[in-house]
């Protein structure tokens, strides 16, 4: 039996993908190497942000990666093993930090972005998924003049609903989980979050009782085309697909070159570290802790803390020191109560970087029927459904307007 579309990659991508390919009519079967939501779509912070979002790729990174190979505390910090083992791409990245390259990133991604709580308002109403939670964004600072230059910056970089400065009684009064060190910030409204390891468990459900599958684990061996009809080869069968769907994050690359040696994806792998603490009490809004650099999320009666971009190569190896640092930046800016002796969940993953800061979305130009979803950087969770759209008209209708600025032709 063939099957209309194949997709490898079991995360948000790849599931949200499947789910607008099966409302289509389609056939679809999903493969992973572990599990629906196993890589760093299960640890996405789950915020969504339509207008205030743009690439890491900015004016003065370069100095800060480069200070950063001095001080493995710090926030971006490129190993100095890991930029000689990727120097082409680490040369491609530095090149687009600049506020040009910044500038027109933002707005492709902005414009890109838009709609995605309305598309995920849509799962919801359709029982899919359950609906995201409206919630404001709070920035802290530990000073009156730091909170006016952050609030000035964000200003002039996103068309956002901001508040006038908050000084340390009211933030406290509203947010009940901040330290001695959160004395003054600002809220922007119009955020929303949304649990990513549900979403992604959710949608594939909706997707298998649509008629597709999810088949995880499978390791697969080769990927092969014969007579318009990809094959794709594992230890347990062997599955026929019409299209096939790449949309397996920094593994991405190596499935291609299973299909072919003439393309090569600039895909590469930002290590990213969260953690997850409690009895502090439940946070009333998301929270940017500007100078801990680290995104604070609700979960419950406990907190996910994620923060820091570490460039390694490829190697998967785990960095207790990472952790630690977040632990030493976080800390002061949240309260006294919360049991830091008892931090569970302690993650690290790879998330799939470009030189750029922009996904990959795409035909492969000589692959008929393959198509590239891939390299969402830090950025998998809210560009999500409209990659499902644009992979669901790429198959269907042949073109996708909307992700022209995302395709493989511009490396």
């Amino acid at each position: 039996m063939t099957t209309d579309v194949g997709i490898i990659g079991a995360g948000a991508i790849g599931i949200t993908a499947a789910h607008y390919l099966t409302q289509a009519g389609l056939g679809v079967e999903v493969f992973d190497t572990h599990r629906v939501a196993a890589g760093v779509s299960e640890r996405n912070s789950g915020q969504i942000s339509e207008n205030e979002i743009s690439p890491l790729q900015g004016p003065g990174i370069v100095a800060t990666g480069l200070r950063s190979m001095l001080s493995p505390d710090s926030s971006l910090y490129v190993h100095p093993g890991g930029a000689l083992a990727s120097l082409n791409f680490m040369v491609r990245f530095a090149l687009h930090c600049n506020k040009r390259s910044f500038e027109r990133g933002k707005t492709v991604l902005t414009e890109y972005a838009r709609g995605t709580k309305k598309a995920m308002d849509a799962m919801a109403d359709a029982g899919d998924i359950d609906p995201p939670r409206e919630i404001d964004f709070l920035h802290v600072l530990s000073s009156t003049s730091k909170a006016a230059a952050s609030r000035a910056t964000t200003i002039s970089r996103f068309n956002v609903e901001i508040s006038d400065l908050i000084g340390r009684d009211e933030m406290h009064a509203i947010e009940p989980t901040l330290g001695e060190s959160a004395t003054d910030g600002f809220i922007v409204s119009g955020h929303s979050f949304i649990d990513p390891g549900a979403y992604c468990v959710r949608l594939a459900e909706s997707v298998v009782q649509r008629g597709g599958r999810i088949t995880a684990p499978f390791q697969i061996e080769k990927i092969t085309r014969s007579n318009g009809v990809y094959i794709i080869d594992g230890p347990h069968g062997t599955s026929r697909v019409r299209h096939l769907v790449l949309a397996a994050g920094v593994g991405t690359p190596g499935l291609l070159r299973m299909i072919t040696k003439r393309r090569r994806l600039p895909i590469y792998p930002g290590k990213g570290y969260s953690l997850r603490v409690q009895g502090g009490g439940e946070a009333k809004h998301l929270l940017k802790l500007e100078e801990a650099h680290v995104g604070v999320t609700p979960y419950g009666n406990s907190i996910h803390i994620a923060g820091t971009m570490e460039f390694d190569g490829h190697n998967p190896r785990y960095n207790q020191g990472r952790v630690d640092a977040i632990i030493r930046s976080a800390r002061p800016f949240l309260n006294s109560s919360f049991d830091w002796t008892a931090t569970r969940d302690q993650w690290v993953g790879s998330r799939p970087m470009t030189p750029d800061g922009l996904p990959i979305i795409g035909k492969v130009p000589g692959q008929d029927g393959l198509i590239i979803a891939s390299g969402h950087n830090m950025l998998g969770m809210m560009l999500a459904p409209n990659t499902g759209v644009s992979v669901a008209n790429l198959v269907v209708n042949g073109a996708d307007q909307a992700s022209e600025a995302f395709r493989l032709e511009r490396y």
